[in-house]
């Protein structure tokens, strides 16, 4: 969805451009950037300043979306990041390479969510 390049580091996947991408967010207005404290740590949250779009995404690509916030969205972040590195693209992907958008079509259950359809093809 995002067309971003990830790569594996020890607490990704992370988008190889997050600070340039956040850097624009910030110049252009688009987010705020809070420092709060999470489980005794300082953490950075970003805001939105408006809310976001989505007339550009398909409603099968929503019902992702949703299902994944209704999935994780009570988990810690250990939890999530224990639950991205046992899915097959983190696991055959070597300490700092880029994770290959390929490797998507070799999940296995709970991860896979591709919905085949022949509309897909055209």
């Amino acid at each position: 969805m995002t067309g971003e390049t990830y790569l594996k580091f020890e607490h990704g996947p992370i988008p190889k451009h997050l600070n340039q991408i956040m850097d624009e967010f910030k110049k252009s207005n688009w987010i705020l950037e809070k420092e709060v404290q999470a489980g005794g740590y300082p953490m950075v949250k970003y805001i939105p300043c408006e809310k976001p779009s989505l007339k550009t995404l398909k409603q099968r690509e929503k019902k992702v979306i949703d299902d994944m916030i209704n999935q994780l969205s009570n988990k810690s972040a250990k939890d999530i990041s224990e639950y991205s590195h046992n899915d097959i693209p983190w696991r055959v992907t070597e300490p700092n390479d880029v994770i290959d958008y390929e490797l998507a079509f070799y999940r296995e259950e709970p991860y896979t969510v591709r919905e085949y359809d022949l509309e897909d093809e055209f």
